[in-house]
């Protein structure tokens, strides 16, 4: 029916998650030259505009990466609680089908929408199908061993999979605890890596606009070059600190191709 074939072309045409949509390069683009045309009035220095002006076109970039990383995050630690409740219905005992429709109802918030979508392709697809495409729409690689572990339970039954699924929830729950503590860990130095970015360019700013001499020097050449290797030296060092602490994202070992 319709809300199949709208379902399976959602997925389809789903945007790498990787990459940044064209509504926040736009608002980007935007915000980048809002924020340069103000600036340049103010100091009267296209140098500083620029740079300011960069600073300003991040934010929105910034904001979605953030907004997509919560929500993977939201995902993935919805699945222990998910994982237990697939556990109880199977032991009521309930088909793996009609427990994957209960979690459409009753499962965690977060992985729900997930579900609702296994239903909806459950109606024309059959149900080993239906999960290979949620595992494209979910594309992450926690959500690729609980979905392949669900398949296996399709083809060998319920029973052979009751001990797989209590112990993937238990290692699931420690990956969680172990991300959560790296998390607070390079809170601090992802708060010193945006100091570094901003403050210095917010001072200048305050600078040049209230005293004049300063102005003055940095609408020269000279001053130009200094705020130039000033935005370089920046965005070298906020790159070195966030390229030091970076967490390698755990690959996707049964992705398969064509999916993301």
């Amino acid at each position: 029916d319709d809300e199949v074939d709208v379902a399976v072309r959602r997925i389809e045409r789903a945007p790498d998650p990787s990459r940044f949509t064209p509504t926040a390069v736009a608002a980007a683009v935007l915000v980048f030259l809002v924020v340069t045309l103000i600036v340049g009035l103010l100091t009267r220095s296209v140098i500083i505009a620029f740079a300011l002006g960069c600073l300003g076109g991040a934010v929105p970039l910034i904001v979605e990466a953030r907004q997509q990383a919560r929500k993977r995050t939201e995902r993935i630690e919805a699945w222990p609680e998910a994982i237990r409740q697939l556990i109880s219905s199977l032991r009521a005992p309930m088909s793996v089908h009609a427990s994957l429709l209960d979690l459409a109802k009753t499962g965690p918030k977060a992985l729900r929408p997930a579900f609702e979508t296994y239903a909806v392709l459950s109606r024309r697809l059959d149900s080993q199908q239906a999960l290979e495409m949620v595992r494209r729409d979910l594309a992450d690689p926690v959500s690729d061993r609980i979905i392949e572990v669900l398949i296996l339970s399709l083809e060998q039954g319920a029973a052979v999979t009751l001990e797989v699924l209590d112990e993937l929830a238990t290692s699931v729950t420690e990956d969680l605890r172990l991300n959560e503590t790296i998390r607070t860990m390079m809170l601090d130095v992802r708060i010193d890596a945006a100091a570094i970015g901003i403050i210095p360019f917010a001072l200048l700013l305050a600078t040049v606009i209230g005293i004049p001499e300063w102005r003055n020097f940095y609408s020269t050449a000279g001053g130009q070059i200094i705020i130039l290797l000033a935005l370089a030296w920046s965005a070298f060092g906020v790159t070195m600190i966030l390229f030091v602490i970076r967490v390698r994202p755990e690959p996707r070992i049964l992705h398969q191709d064509g999916a993301r």
